[in-house]
């Protein structure tokens, strides 16, 4: 890899990316006996490097965050100057954020289990205890807030590691008095209700950030997101998205009440601390009896990363082309991270997606990836991008003639006032006739018309003494009128002859698609079009980019964009997804109602159930007819059975 100079003592690999406030580099330390060590360097831009203030903040802070020590904290190892620039060097996390984690995950269709996010969240939380309890070396709070709590700055590694980013840099923004227009940009979408009215701020507004991180990821979508910056910071403040059971009705009443309480508009509603939120959520997993470790985290990973073609797995996919982003499904996925209106999580999985076309069967919470086959891309993908190319040439085509028309109109109306007329002698009519684009000929002066004497004399005609312009015989031939017609009649009359020679294409036709699937019994969710079982006929303008996503129960959904370009017929096959067995025994065996994942179980009779399930986390509740509802979770491992025992819903 070319190195791109050095900073300090530090050599630049890659550029990274760049923000309002500094640039992003991969670089590394080498020292004696062959000795590397990988690191990120991130520099203040020129623009802030020439503000005293700024930079005096931008140190004084990455003083204090040097002395963060944790692991889910990617650690500040150096800080320095070179060139006038100021720079810090952190730690590299080998691995993707989380916001481009999910996004990947959706549209590769991996399916993401409720216990591993309840653990990434509970990791974040995990570092901003330590963070915001963090104290220095005598002893003193150093008081420190994020402030930019977002999936973007959350670092998962291959190991599993999960590692929050950008706290000092976070800081110093927050406190700095810059004047640049651009040069402090929060993200409006994460902020707290008093963040974003610019009140003070302590360690609950971090609290709130978490809750719209953790209501994404659970619900598919963020809950205050609008249509600009300004009303999106209005409905922070303001707006009341509801409980998170109503965005995504298949989560534990446990995990939502916790979101709900981040997300209190009031800091005093929230929790006290992140301490408070960590435990809560602690306390789901151990009732589920369910631990994730790194290499769970760091499996789900590898799946995510698999459904890339070869060549992207080493670069991230936060700036690809659109041609890369349309094989890989991504076009297909709101830029926001939303799934199409209407569709809903699997039960006992994030809104992310299911497994992906071939995915060897999972062994453990997500099963093994060695070996796994990744989703090629097919040359029906490879068609559809090509013909997207070639829809975006007629398009700019379009525009440019557009520009064009436009541009001879304007020319015909402007032209007559722009240019000064010669003055007329007397008994002569000065008529300037406009000409087509073919032609440049000065004005004409015509004579009007003299009374006829002879037989052959037409009216209208000028005398061939009459007509000044017969001297000019460098002119071009006069056009003669018998009678002076409105300049604006005369201008509008010739521009539209001239545009009757350009043939203007007519606006698209609407044609028929139907989309086909395997298996028949389907649910066909059309962007902008609603939801509907197959086979779905959706009628729209040629040229139109449809945003397909297909659902089966026992199959594995798949999303993906097709350009329409006439009348069609789209089959969609399905992949079914691995299966195992589940069994158990309920009491009382009389009058109790059996559910697993929200839907009725005949027990035809008997007490003892085994079930043919998908591969994944599912959801069992026993309704006896005295009593409370019992309420179990459990993960079915391809071709295995999962017993549950005994359970007793009078008594447990």
């Amino acid at each position: 890899m070319t190195a791109l100079g050095h900073i300090g003592r530090y050599e630049l690999i890659a550029r990274l990316g760049a923000g309002g406030m500094g640039e992003i580099f991969l670089a590394r330390a080498v020292g004696s006996g062959g000795f590397e060590k990988q690191v990120v360097i991130k520099r203040i831009l020129p623009h802030l490097a020439g503000d005293p203030d700024f930079v005096q903040r931008f140190v004084d802070e990455g003083k204090l965050v040097v002395q963060l020590r944790h692991g889910c904290i990617a650690q500040v190892l150096d800080m320095g100057e070179d060139a006038g620039a100021t720079y810090i060097a952190m730690e590299h996390v080998d691995g993707r954020d989380l916001a481009e984690l999910t996004r990947l995950a959706r549209a590769g269709g991996v399916a993401t289990p409720l216990p591993l996010l309840v653990t990434l969240l509970a990791r974040l939380l995990e570092a901003l205890d330590y963070a915001h309890h963090a104290t220095d070396r005598d002893g003193r709070p150093m008081g420190i807030i994020h402030r930019d709590v977002s999936p973007s700055n959350v670092m998962i590694s291959k190991a599993g590691e999960v590692k929050l980013l950008d706290f000092g840099i976070a800081r110093a923004a927050e406190r700095a008095h810059v004047t640049v227009s651009g040069a402090i940009r929060g993200k409006y979408n994460y902020m707290s209700p008093e963040q974003a009215k610019g009140g003070e701020l302590d360690a609950r507004s971090d609290l709130f950030s978490v809750g719209v991180v953790a209501w994404e990821l659970l619900a598919g979508a963020r809950p205050f997101d609008a249509s600009s910056d300004l009303l999106t910071l209005d409905r922070v403040r303001f707006h009341d998205p509801g409980p998170l059971a109503a965005a995504a009705p298949d989560l534990p009443a446990d995990v939502c009440a916790v979101v709900d309480k981040l997300l209190q508009k009031d800091p005093e509603a929230r929790y006290d601390g992140a301490a408070a939120a960590l435990r809560a959520l602690q306390g789901y997993l151990q009732r589920e009896g369910t631990v994730v470790l790194a290499r769970d985290i760091a499996a789900w990973y590898e799946r995510v990363l698999a459904t890339l073609p070869p060549g992207l797995r080493d670069r991230p996919t936060n700036h690809l082309s659109l041609d890369d982003a349309l094989l890989l499904g991504l076009a297909g996925s709101d830029a926001r991270g939303q799934r199409p209106t209407g569709t809903a999580p699997r039960p006992g999985t994030v809104a992310i997606g299911g497994p992906s076309p071939g995915t060897p069967a999972p062994a453990g919470l997500l099963g093994p990836v060695t070996g796994r086959t990744p989703r090629p891309v097919t040359a029906e993908e490879v068609a559809l991008v090509q013909r997207s190319r070639r829809r975006g040439g007629l398009l700019a085509a379009l525009v440019v003639l557009n520009l064009v028309l436009i541009g001879i109109v304007v020319w015909y109306a402007l032209k007559d006032g722009d240019e000064p007329r010669a003055a007329a002698p007397v008994g002569v009519t000065t008529t300037e006739p406009t000409l087509s684009a073919a032609t440049s000929a000065p004005p004409v002066e015509t004579v009007a018309p003299e009374p006829a004497d002879g037989p052959d004399a037409v009216a209208g005609e000028p005398t061939a003494d009459a007509t000044v312009a017969e001297a000019r015989a460098d002119a071009a031939p006069a056009e003669v009128v018998a009678a002076e017609e409105p300049e604006e009649v005369l201008a509008g009359a010739l521009a539209g002859e001239a545009l009757a020679g350009i043939a203007v294409p007519e606006p698209p036709a609407d044609v028929a698609v139907l989309f086909r699937t395997t298996p028949e019994k389907a649910t066909v969710i059309v962007e902008g079009h609603g939801v509907g079982p197959a086979p779905r006929r959706v009628t729209v303008p040629v040229g139109t980019h449809l945003k397909v996503t297909v659902k089966a129960e026992g199959y594995a959904p798949k999303s993906f964009v097709t350009v329409v370009d006439g009348n069609d017929v789209v089959p969609v096959k399905l992949d079914a997804l691995p299966t195992g067995t589940v069994t158990f025994r309920f009491r009382p065996a009389q009058n109790t109602k059996v559910f697993i994942d929200g839907k009725p179980v005949d027990p035809r009779g008997k007490d003892i159930i085994t079930e043919t399930l998908a591969v994944g986390a599912h959801r069992l509740r026993l309704v006896p007819a005295d009593g409370e509802p019992l309420e179990r979770g459990f993960e079915v491992v391809e071709g295995r059975t999962a017993s549950l025992g005994t359970l007793d819903a009078a008594r447990d």
